[in-house]
């Protein structure tokens, strides 16, 4: 697998012109937005980064020190760089996913960086064939939510415009002769007779805002989980079987299988019950994955629990 680093990075994000919104050093591309409390939606969605989609992993990465495009990178990290958060619009700068990059971006390139031009055109390939295996994202959650969302906003604005309470009610100075209290009095029900007005328009509309809030929902949900599913297709292990174009991917219990298997291969006695207390080699082997001894140990653990589980009922558990 061809792999790039910082300066096929910065020569690709320089023409997007992200200044500020992202950062380079040596370990790789980071967001360089703050969080914000005042602005979480738009903020977060420019900080995403793919290692978000394993956080609640088993074995999770640190997500924040952990970069959004870490270097080395592969073609296949490019494009789940560029799926969405800044890296979304350096899709954006290079084409459409269906047929890019576009040949007039790609040659904003330096000619002489061939390697950031491949790292590109390879992007957009792996992109693609994850897409095959993931399935496009279905838009009709969208074009529901934009539906649900634009009969609500109909249906309001004639609401609020039959109760006369489209606008906020502009205060009256009144004349010189009228005292402070009075005047603040006159506002203070002019405001209270808004509010009942507002409240009145938007009563009946409380089912179409459901429909709204209840179609943007599912809508998010469906893209959250393509978007998952097209990094875990991108970044997760993706050995092919021979004469075969289906991926196999570790699952859990093959992983924890594995790793207990591993310990038996190194030739340490392992207790015959997950109570038991695992051998000090554990740690060594642990080691060799590039795995902490805690994390190591909580997956042998498991393995051993069902091995356990089966000879209790009588059955046999397949040693890798």
């Amino acid at each position: 697998m061809d792999m790039y680093g910082k300066a096929q990075a910065k020569e690709i994000l320089k023409y997007c012109k992200l200044g500020e919104y992202l950062t380079i050093d040596d370990r790789g591309v980071w967001p360089g937005v703050d969080r914000d409390d005042m602005l979480k939606v738009e903020t977060e969605l420019l900080r995403w980064k793919p290692a978000r989609v394993f956080r609640n992993d088993p074995n999770p990465p640190d997500v924040a020190n952990t970069p959004s495009l870490p270097f080395p990178f592969s073609a296949k990290k490019l494009a789940a760089f560029m799926l969405s958060g800044t890296g979304a619009f350096v899709a954006d700068f290079y084409g459409v996913w269906q047929d890019g990059p576009d040949p007039d971006s790609l040659a904003e390139i330096d000619i002489d960086d061939n390697l950031a031009q491949a790292a590109l055109v390879g992007a957009y390939a792996a992109y693609r064939e994850a897409e095959k295996r993931v399935g496009a994202l279905d838009d009709n959650f969208e074009k529901r939510a934009d539906a649900a969302r634009r009969r609500y906003e109909d249906a309001r604005s004639a609401a609020l415009k039959r109760e006369k309470v489209a606008q906020m009610p502009r205060l009256e100075a009144g004349d010189s002769n009228e005292s402070k209290a009075k005047r603040d009095k006159r506002n203070a029900e002019r405001d209270e007779e808004y509010k009942l007005g507002r409240a009145r328009a938007l009563e009946p509309l409380k089912a179409l805002h459901e429909e709204k809030r209840r179609s943007a929902t599912e809508a998010e949900t469906a893209y959250q989980n393509w978007l998952s599913a097209m990094v875990r297709q991108l970044l997760e292990p993706d050995d092919t079987q021979a004469g075969q174009g289906a991926p196999v991917v570790e699952t859990k219990q093959q992983r924890q299988d594995r790793r207990l298997t591993a310990c038996e291969d190194a030739g340490l006695v392992m207790p015959k019950s997950s109570a038991g207390r695992l051998p000090d080699g554990v740690g060594d082997v642990a080691d060799s994955e590039g795995k902490t001894r805690q994390a190591f140990s909580t997956d042998v653990k498991a393995a051993l629990k069902r091995r356990e589980a089966a000879t209790h009922e009588g059955g046999t558990v397949h040693r890798a």
